[in-house]
This record gives C-alpha cells, sequence and structure tokens, in this order.
C-alpha cells in the first residue's frame, strides 16, 4: 500500500471539511461558547469519514472525540497500513495555540496532517513554517492540509514536501486551495 498523501485526495478533503465543519456545528445544541459546536463538529466530521472509508478504517478517540485523546484530537488508521489522516483543531483567535497543536502534527506519523483553526493573524503561515522548518522525520510520503475558519468561510493550504527533511523556512511552500 502507498501513501494517499496526494494533491487530489488533499483537495478533496478541504473541500469536504471546508463544507461539512459549519453544517455539523448548527446541528449541535448552542452552547455559550461557539467553539464548542465545532470541537464537536470535527469530531463528527472525522466519524462520518471512518464511516464512509468501510471496515477497515478506525478513529481515534473512538466516538468522534468523546473519549479524550493522546497526542492529537483525531487520528483515522487503515488497519491494513496504519495512521492515514492525523487532525488537530484550534478554535481562538491567538496563533499560539495552532502552532503549538501544529508541532505535534509535525511529530506524527500519518499520511496526511490536518490542521483546523480559527485564527485570523496575518503571520500565522510564517510562524507555522518556522515550527517545523528543523524538522528531520518530514518526509515526501506525508502532506501537511492547513484550514482556517471564519465563521463560515474557510481558507485551506497544502504542502507536500519534495524530500526528506529538515528544510529552511524558505522551502516549506504551503500552497493556497482555490475553492
Amino acid at each position: 500500500m502507498r501513501s494517499i498523501a496526494r494533491k487530489r485526495v488533499i483537495q478533496e478533503l478541504a473541500s469536504r471539511i471546508s463544507s461539512d465543519l459549519p453544517k455539523l456545528a448548527k446541528k449541535r445544541p448552542k452552547t455559550q461558547n461557539e467553539t464548542k459546536e465545532y470541537t464537536w463538529a470535527v469530531g463528527q466530521f472525522w466519524e462520518k469519514y471512518r464511516r464512509e472509508k468501510g471496515s477497515g478504517w478506525e478513529l481515534r478517540p473512538e466516538n468522534g472525540g468523546t473519549k479524550g485523546h493522546y497526542l492529537v484530537d483525531f487520528i483515522l488508521f487503515d488497519k491494513a497500513y496504519g495512521p492515514r489522516i492525523a487532525c488537530e483543531s484550534e478554535w481562538g483567535p491567538g496563533w499560539r495555540g495552532v502552532v503549538w497543536d501544529f508541532e505535534k502534527l509535525a511529530g506524527v506519523k500519518s499520511d496526511i496532517k490536518v490542521m483546523i483553526h480559527e485564527c485570523r493573524s496575518e503571520e500565522l503561515l510564517d510562524r507555522l513554517k518556522d515550527a517545523i522548518s528543523g524538522n528531520a522525520l518530514i518526509s515526501p510520503s506525508e502532506a501537511f492540509l492547513i484550514i482556517g475558519f471564519e465563521g463560515e468561510k474557510s481558507q485551506a493550504h497544502w504542502w507536500i514536501p519534495d524530500r526528506n527533511g529538515p528544510f529552511a523556512i524558505r522551502e516549506i511552500d504551503f500552497q493556497l486551495l482555490p475553492d
């Protein structure tokens, strides 16, 4: 089996996340903090995605995130392969929590590493590049997908390394995915 870290898969995943998360969040009964709706929605999205993939795929933590997590918020496993998708989500306007979570993603083995956030900082992508630039474990068999939400609108960036790490900051090229 080979990695699923390909542009077509990343584009499809970004499109589905961008479309489905706001809809799923609206299904959650309102709380005082809207971020809880989106946190719940991320778990529901991955549970739905796992079911579509079939019995060979598992989601950790089970039940769409209701049982706590280890290292990252969610990991989808292909029983015949290993970790396919790892996901972190951070809801809040600041960049520090996003960078912290992104560093965790860089250290997890998976084909696609997904960072979903609400940060509105113009400097976020530069900070994410800086956070992973010296990581020697990054390889061309994995990809990074970063999706930023502002309300129901989203913007996605992606990068597939062309060689094994480490990388200089200037070599990390998060590209904008078209809507």
